[in-house]
């Protein structure tokens, strides 16, 4: 469930397929994190990390929006 989230966090973040929504992008990206402690549980790879950089990424484009506001 991590790498569906995270694909949809991206998708949201860079506007792919759709228009660009950080906020739907941060919502998506913290289920990612969440199923990503999920799955190390059941020997899923690992999507910790490369969630990691991304919620990071997403959550500094928040800030400059709002600091922008």
């Amino acid at each position: 469930m991590s790498d569906i989230y995270y694909r949809l966090a991206l998708c949201w973040y860079k506007g792919y397929g759709t228009h660009q929504d950080i906020l739907v992008a941060f919502h998506y990206i913290n289920e990612a994190e969440f199923y990503s402690y999920c799955d190390r549980f059941t020997d899923k790879f690992m999507w910790q990390s490369i969630i990691e950089l991304l919620r990071s990424e997403i959550k500094h484009s928040l800030d400059e929006a709002l600091e922008n506001k």
